[in-house]
């Protein structure tokens, strides 16, 4: 009664037949899946840390760039940043650039200029007593970072029209550009801590 099939019978399978191949190519399917999920799992790992140690890497650069770079602390400012009172060896120049006021204060264009220049200068000596190295206001500006000195940008502009005042007697300055410099060098003064 019991009849015996053999796997010819079932369907026309045989051992090494389709059937053998059906059940191992959707084998390989859920493979393929599962190793799908493990690779984007992957990938969401490695973006993670990736962005971690870019933080790191940037962190670390701000670090080096301050070791590199301090801030420009006046010579008097102790290490708490908190200004000391006025030193007795410290210079102050409140009597020169009230003179430069005056000369940018005048009618005659030809003080307009020398306001220019001796606002420069009184700027050029109370760097050089800062402690700034160089030979030059120009050599003292280029030592400095915008980080040491905010002004930095402003100073190179008033700078460069008192250049151009020295090097050229014929050049036209009007008053405005003359007060704009002096205001400029002013600011720088009193950020340095040498005007009251």
């Amino acid at each position: 009664m019991l009849q015996l099939i053999s796997n010819s019978d079932i369907g026309g399978f045989s051992e090494t037949g389709s059937f053998n191949q059906a059940i191992f190519s959707s084998f390989d399917f859920l493979h393929m899946i599962a190793e799908s999920n493990v690779i984007f799992a992957v990938k969401i790992i490695s973006v993670i840390i990736s962005l971690v140690f870019i933080g790191i890497i940037i962190h670390s650069l701000y670090k080096i760039q301050q070791i590199l770079y301090p801030p420009f602390v006046p010579a008097d400012v102790p290490a708490g940043g908190v200004p000391a009172k006025t030193s007795p060896t410290k210079r102050m120049y409140d009597e020169e650039f009230a003179q430069v006021k005056k000369y940018v204060d005048s009618d005659l264009s030809t003080e307009w200029k020398i306001a220019v220049l001796e606002g420069d200068k009184i700027l050029d000596d109370a760097l050089r007593n800062a402690g700034i190295f160089g030979e030059t206001m120009g050599e003292r500006l280029k030592s400095m970072t915008r980080t040491q000195f905010p002004m930095l940008d402003d100073v190179w502009e008033a700078h460069k029209l008192r250049n151009l005042i020295a090097h050229d007697i014929n050049v036209s300055v009007s008053q405005e550009q003359a007060r704009a410099a002096v205001d400029i060098f002013g600011k720088a003064l009193y950020q340095l801590q040498v005007l009251s």
